[in-house]
């Protein structure tokens, strides 16, 4: 988790707990902030469970000081580098698809 600092020091660090906090402090305003059901299918086609993913949540402030809530696919880097060493993907394909999810 990126930006931890903001969240209130009594809430249980759990992806169903910050997207309640998140919620309720009106930071998440469209469906393209959150890792959806149907962005997970869409991971699982090119990774495995053993591939290590999981949901990064960013929580930052804009240059206006407005706090902002996004959450990001994460992919460890030893994944990265396993996969480009099989040949399955390149880097550089890893980071146009990753890019897609980050708007």
């Amino acid at each position: 988790m990126w930006g931890s600092e903001f969240l209130p020091k009594d809430i249980c660090p759990t992806l169903e707990d910050i997207r309640e906090w998140a919620g309720k402090q009106n930071l998440i305003w469209d469906e393209a902030q959150i890792i959806t059901p149907e962005r997970v299918n869409v991971l699982r086609k090119h990774f495995l469970p053993e591939d290590g993913l999981a949901i990064l949540i960013h929580l930052y402030k804009d240059t206006e000081g407005k706090l902002n809530y996004l959450e990001q696919p994460f992919i460890p880097v030893r994944t990265l580098i396993k996969k480009t060493k099989r040949g399955r993907c390149s880097l550089l394909a890893i980071k146009v698809y990753c890019n897609r999810f980050s708007r």
